[in-house]
C-alpha cells in the first residue's frame, strides 16, 4: 500500500551532503495581546512552502544542485516550524483539527526527515488526543504512521505493533482497517532484505477469508492478485500450481461490476499470466496473451492515473471527509463508500513494464525478429522522456521524486541489459559487447552489488561474449564470480537462473582439459538436480546437452538418449536453437559417412534449422555436415554447393573461431 508511502530508508541525491535531521524549530513567543488571528496565517504560509518546496523536487531529483538542495530543505523546515508553532501556541477549540495538523505533520517528519525521535512524541500525544476525543480513523492513521516509522529502523517491532492493531480492529469490527493494516503487513514482509513470503501468504489468506464471508469482491480480488504474484516470485516447487489456483480465483470475479472499475487489477492480472509462460518457457499462448496484455493496458489507460494510485472499495460507510482523516490512507466512494488507496506503477513505468513484456514475448517466439528490439527501445525512451510536471503528484517529497528516478534508471538498466541478451541470442557478438560497456558504465556509476540481477546478468553476457569470440579464460574468470557460482548444498540462490547457466558453460570449457575432469564431474552434480526440478524444460534440455557431449567413453546409446530427449523438449519448447544444437550434434555423432536416406534427412534438418536461428557459426557448421553427408552420398555438386555455403558463413565467425574449425574443401 503506498498512500501515504512507506520509506524504508531516506534517499537523497548522490551529489547532496550527508543528510541532517531537520534543525530545531524554536519560534519566538507571538504576542497574546495581538488582535490578528495568526493561526491561519500560519498554517496558509507552511501550505506555501510545503507545495513551493515539493514543486521543485521533480528537478532537484533529476539534477541536484546545492544550493537548490539547501533551498528545499529550508523551505521544508519552514513549513514545518510553522506548524509546530500552531501546534505549540495554540489551544484548538476542535480536537479534530488538531488531530488532522498533528497527523499532516507526522507525515511530513516521515517523508522529509530522520527526526524519529520527534516523531514518535508527536504521534504518542496525537493518538492520545484521538483516544480521549473517540476520532477513531484518525488513530488509526497515526498508527499506521507510527508502524511506517518503526519499520524503517526496527521492523521487527513493527510487525509486533500491526499484528496489535489487527487484532484491536478485528475486535472492534473495524473491518476497513483490518484490511489496511493486514495490507501493510504484507507490505512489510515483501519489503525485508530476504522477503517473508509464508507470512505474507498468511495474511493475503486471512483477508481472503474475511472478503469472502463479507462478500467484498474488489477486496478479494486484490488479495487474489496479490497471491499470484507472490506465488510467481517464490520458486517453491509448488509455487506453478499455486499460482494459477490464485489467478483463477482472481479470475472469477473479473466480472463483478464492482471489480470491473479497478483496470489495474486486471493489467496486473495479464501482466502475470504472461509472466508465469514466460518463466516456465511455455510458447503456445505466449503471442495471445502478449496481445491480451497489451489490450488491456491500452483499455486501461484512461482510468490509470499519472502516479499509479488506484483505490479498492470496501463495504462500510465513509464520511465525506475521509481522506483528511486518514491523510490519504482512504478515500470516499461516488457512493458514499470507503476505499482502500494503493499505489502500483506510475502510467509511464507501466506501460515501460508493457514494453519489457513484450520484448520477450515477442524473443521467445522469433529471436530472428528485430520487432523485440524495437519494443525494448521503446519502453527504454518511455521512461527516460516521460517527466512532464504536470504528471508529477501534486505532493510529492524528495524523496519520493528520487525513488521514482531510481526505478528510471532501474528500468533503463533493465532495457540494456535485455538488449545485450537479444544481440547474443543473434550472435551479433560486437553488438552485445557495445550495449554491455553501456551497462556496465550505468552499473559502475550506481555501485550495485554483485547480488543484482542486473549486474549479474552483465557478468555472465560478458563472459558469453569472450566465449564466443574465443577468449576462454576470459569466459571463466567472468563464470567464476561470487554471483555466478553454485554453493553445494544450497537449493536456492539469488539469481540461480544465471548461476545454472554459467556453470553448464564453464563445463563446456574445461571439460575437454584432463587435469579438470573432477572438478567438471564436481560442477555437473551440482548443476544437474537444478535443471531437473527447474520449471522451464529449457534447463533440462540444455543439461541433456552437456552430457551427450561428454569427451568421455560415453556409450552410444546413452547419447542417443540424452540427444533425444533434448532434441523431444526443445521442439516441445519451440526453441529452435537447441533444437539446432541437438540435430546437427545427432548427424555429427551418427551419420558420419553413413549412405542413406536417414543421414541426408538429419543433415537437411540440421541445416533447415540452422537457417531459422541464422547463426553464423551453425549455419557454418550445419552446411559443412550436409556437404559431406550429401558428397558421400554420390551427390557431388550439391554436396560442393553447401561447403561454398559453408564457407561462406565461416567467414562471418570471429577468426579465432574459425581456427578452431577445420572446413573441408
Amino acid at each position: 500500500m503506498r498512500t501515504p508511502q512507506v520509506v524504508i530508508e531516506t534517499r537523497r541525491p548522490p551529489s547532496q551532503k550527508p543528510p541532517t535531521p531537520v534543525p530545531s524549530r524554536t519560534p519566538a513567543p507571538l504576542p497574546r495581546e495581538s488582535s490578528i488571528d495568526l493561526q491561519p496565517v500560519l498554517l496558509g504560509l507552511a501550505d506555501q512552502y510545503i507545495s513551493k518546496a515539493h514543486g521543485m523536487s521533480s528537478y532537484l531529483a533529476r539534477a541536484p544542485q546545492e544550493a537548490d538542495v539547501d533551498q528545499y530543505y529550508s523551505l521544508i523546515s519552514a513549513g514545518l516550524g510553522c506548524m509546530e508553532s500552531v501546534l505549540n501556541n495554540w489551544k484548538f477549540s476542535d480536537p479534530k483539527a488538531e488531530a488532522r495538523l498533528q497527523l499532516r505533520y507526522a507525515n511530513l517528519l516521515l517523508e522529509e526527515t530522520e527526526n524519529d525521535g520527534e516523531l514518535q512524541d508527536l504521534l504518542t500525544k496525537g493518538i492520545a488526543l484521538c483516544e480521549r476525543n473517540r476520532l477513531v480513523d484518525l488513530k488509526y492513521s497515526m498508527k499506521h504512521v507510527q508502524a511506517r516509522s518503526l519499520f524503517r529502523t526496527h521492523p521487527r517491532s513493527a510487525f509486533k505493533m500491526v499484528d496489535q492493531m489487527i487484532d484491536f480492529t478485528e475486535t472492534y469490527a473495524h473491518y476497513s482497517w483490518v484490511y489496511v493494516f493486514r495490507f501493510l503487513r504484507v507490505s512489510f514482509s515483501l519489503q525485508l532484505s530476504r522477503p517473508d513470503l509464508s507470512a505474507a501468504l498468511q495474511h493475503l489468506r486471512r483477508i481472503s477469508q474475511q472478503a469472502e464471508k463479507q462478500r467484498q469482491y474488489p477486496i478479494l480480488t486484490t488479495c487474489s492478485a496479490l497471491e499470484a504474484l507472490v506465488h510467481l516470485r517464490s520458486g517453491q516447487a509448488d509455487s506453478a500450481d499455486n499460482f494459477q489456483r490464485s489467478l483463477a480465483a482472481a479470475r472469477t470475479h473479473q466480472l463483478n461490476r464492482e471489480v470491473t472499475d479497478i483496470s489495474q487489477v486486471a493489467t496486473l492480472l495479464d501482466c502475470l499470466d504472461l509472466c508465469s509462460d514466460l518463466i516456465s518457457g511455455k510458447p503456445e499462448q505466449l503471442f495471445d496473451k502478449m496481445n491480451v496484455m497489451q489490450k488491456a493496458l491500452d483499455g486501461g489507460k484512461r482510468n490509470t492515473s499519472p502516479d499509479g494510485s488506484f483505490c479498492v472499495p470496501t463495504a462500510d460507510s465513509a464520511p465525506d471527509d475521509v481522506s483528511l482523516d486518514t491523510c490519504g490512507i482512504m478515500e470516499r466512494t461516488a457512493d458514499g463508500k470507503r476505499a482502500i488507496v494503493f499505489q502500483w506503477l506510475r502510467r509511464s513505468e507501466l506501460f515501460a513494464l508493457g514494453y519489457i513484456f513484450s520484448s520477450l514475448a515477442s524473443s521467445s517466439r522469433n529471436a530472428v525478429d528485430h520487432k523485440s528490439e524495437r519494443y525494448l527501445i521503446e519502453g527504454d525512451k518511455l521512461t527516460q522522456t516521460d517527466y512532464n510536471p504536470e504528471n508529477e503528484r501534486k505532493v510529492q517529497s524528495l524523496q519520493c521524486s528520487s525513488a521514482h528516478l531510481d526505478r528510471r534508471m532501474f528500468y533503463h538498466r533493465l532495457c540494456l541489459q535485455l538488449l545485450a541478451s537479444l544481440k547474443c541470442e543473434r550472435a551479433d557478438w560486437q553488438g552485445a559487447q557495445e550495449v554491455l560497456s553501456q551497462l556496465n558504465e550505468v552499473v559502475k556509476a550506481e555501485g550495485v552489488d554483485e547480488q543484482d540481477f542486473v549486474q549479474a546478468s552483465a557478468i555472465y553476457l560478458t563472459g558469453m561474449v569472450k566465449q564466443a569470440t574465443g577468449d576462454l579464460e576470459g569466459a571463466l574468470e567472468c563464470y567464476k564470480s561470487p554471483a555466478l557460482t553454485i554453493q553445494a548444498g544450497q537449493k536456492t540462490a539469488t539469481n540461480q537462473d544465471l548461476r545454472i547457466l554459467a556453470t553448464l558453460n564453464m563445463i563446456l570449457i574445461l571439460r575437454p582439459r584432463l587435469e579438470f575432469q573432477d572438478h567438471v564431474k564436481h560442477l555437473m552434480d551440482l548443476a544437474e538436480p537444478l535443471c531437473e526440478a527447474h520449471p522451464n524444460s529449457d534447463y533440462k534440455s540444455a543439461m541433456y546437452m552437456v552430457r551427450a557431449s561428454s569427451t568421455d567413453n560415453l556409450p552410444v546409446l546413452k547419447m542417443k538418449h540424452y540427444l533425444s530427449l533434448s532434441a523431444n523438449l526443445a521442439k516441445k519448447q519451440g526453441n529452435v536453437l537447441l533444437l539446432c544444437v541437438a540435430i546437427n550434434l545427432m548427424t555429427s555423432n551418427f551419420f558420419v559417412n553413413i549412405m542413406g536416406d536417414k543421414a541426408e534427412l538429419s543433415a537437411g534438418s540440421g541445416k533447415r534449422l540452422a537457417d531459422r536461428v541464422q547463426v553464423p557459426m551453425w549455419q557454418a557448421v550445419a552446411s559443412e555436415l550436409l556437404g559431406n553427408t550429401l558428397d558421400f552420398s554420390g551427390k557431388h555438386a550439391e554436396g560442393n554447393e553447401a561447403k561454398v555455403e559453408a564457407k561462406r558463413w565461416m567467414q562471418m565467425v570471429p577468426e579465432s573461431i574459425q581456427e578452431k574449425f577445420e572446413v573441408r574443401s
